[in-house]
C-alpha cells in the first residue's frame, strides 16, 4: 500500500517508519527532520530498534497518487493539512490517529472516505531523524464516513504485519472517547507537574484528580449517547500510564519546548461540550486554564 504520513513527528515517524518496512511510505514533516532522515534515515530506539530509509519531504508537491492519508498533525492544526490535502480528498482514505474529539468530524466534511483511529504507543521526539519509542500499546482502527469494516480491517492487518498491534473497531466512537478520557488524565497532569506518565500511579493525590477526571467526562460523554464503563476507563488509564511509564507525554513535549499544547481538544472539548449539554466540569476546566496560562508564560508560542 502506498502511505501517506502528514505531520510526521514522533508519533508520526514511528508508524511511517514501521509501515515502511513493507509499504511505500512518504513522511511530511518539519524540515530540519526530513533532512535528517533523507541524509542517515529514521532511527527508532526504546522498545523498538531499527533505522529504515523512508521517503521524507515537507510539503506533497511530488505526490501523485497514494492510497492512505494518515493524519498525525496536532489537532489545532487539522483543518490547515485538510487544505494542503485537498488533492487526494476524493482519491484516498484518510485515516486520523491525533490526539482529542472532533478531528474525524472535520475530516468527515472534507473527504469521501474517512477512519477513526486511536493509538496507545508511547514515542518522544529524540533529535532531528531520531524518535524514542517509549511504550508499546494497542492501535485501534474502524469505519467513520464513507468506509466499512472491510476497509478498516485491511490496514489493520497493514499495520499489525508491520509490528503495530492493532485491533478492528466496530464502535470507533467509543474507542475516541475512551481515548480523550486516558489524555484527559495523563496529559495536563503530567504536563503541569513535569512528570514521565508512570508517575501518574505513585501519588494517591493524583489518583483522586484522576478519578475526578473521569467521572465528569463520563457526564459528558452521556450527553453524546456515549455510556462507557467507569471502572474500565479508570483501568484503562492505570494500564497506559504503567505501560509507558517512561514515556514523557506529548503535552509535556510542547510545554517543555514552548509550543502551544492540544489542551483544547482535550479537556477544553470536555468542559465545551458539557457547557453546551448543561454539565459542570469544573476540574477538566481548571486543568485546561492551568495549561493554557502556561503556554501564555511562554514566549515561543
Amino acid at each position: 500500500m502506498r502511505f501517506l504520513i502528514f505531520g510526521a513527528g514522533a508519533l508520526g515517524s514511528l508508524f511511517g517508519g514501521l509501515l515502511s518496512q513493507r509499504h511505500e511510505v512518504m513522511l511530511v514533516g518539519r524540515r530540519v527532520h526530513m533532512e535528517a532522515i533523507r541524509r542517515n534515515g529514521l532511527k527508532i530506539g526504546g522498545r523498538t530498534n531499527l533505522v529504515v530509509h523512508p521517503t521524507a519531504q515537507e510539503d506533497i508537491a511530488e505526490v501523485e497518487s497514494l492510497d492512505v492519508v494518515v493524519l498525525t498533525v496536532k489537532a489545532y492544526d487539522t483543518e490547515g493539512a485538510l487544505e494542503a490535502l485537498k488533492p487526494f480528498w476524493r482519491k484516498a482514505a484518510f485515516l486520523s490517529l491525533q490526539n482529542g474529539l472532533g478531528n474525524e468530524d472535520l475530516l468527515a466534511e472534507r473527504a469521501d472516505r474517512v477512519l477513526g483511529g486511536v493509538t496507545n504507543q508511547g514515542v518522544t521526539f529524540v533529535a532531528p531523524g531520531e524518535v524514542y519509542h517509549a511504550g508499546i500499546g494497542d492501535t485501534y482502527i474502524g469505519p467513520y464516513r464513507g468506509t466499512g469494516l472491510e476497509e478498516a480491517a485491511e490496514l489493520v492487518e497493514a499495520f499489525s504485519m508491520c509490528g503495530i498491534p492493532s485491533e478492528l473497531s466496530e464502535d470507533i466512537r467509543g474507542e475516541l472517547w475512551l481515548k480523550t478520557l486516558v489524555n484527559a488524565c495523563i496529559n495536563p497532569l503530567t504536563g503541569l507537574l513535569e512528570v514521565k506518565n508512570g508517575h501518574i500511579l505513585q501519588s494517591t493525590f493524583l489518583t483522586d484528580v484522576v478519578r475526578e477526571i473521569v467521572d465528569e467526562g463520563l457526564q459528558v460523554a452521556a450527553l453524546q449517547g456515549l455510556h462507557l464503563d467507569r471502572e474500565e476507563v479508570l483501568e484503562k488509564v492505570w494500564s497506559i500510564a504503567e505501560a509507558t511509564a517512561d514515556n514523557i507525554s506529548s503535552m509535556l513535549q510542547d510545554l517543555e519546548k514552548g509550543r502551544r499544547t492540544e489542551i483544547d481538544s482535550i479537556n477544553g472539548a470536555i468542559v465545551e461540550r458539557g457547557r453546551e449539554g448543561g454539565v459542570s466540569c469544573p476540574i477538566n476546566s481548571l486543568l485546561t486554564n492551568l495549561v493554557k496560562a502556561l503556554e501564555e508564560a511562554s514566549p515561543a508560542i
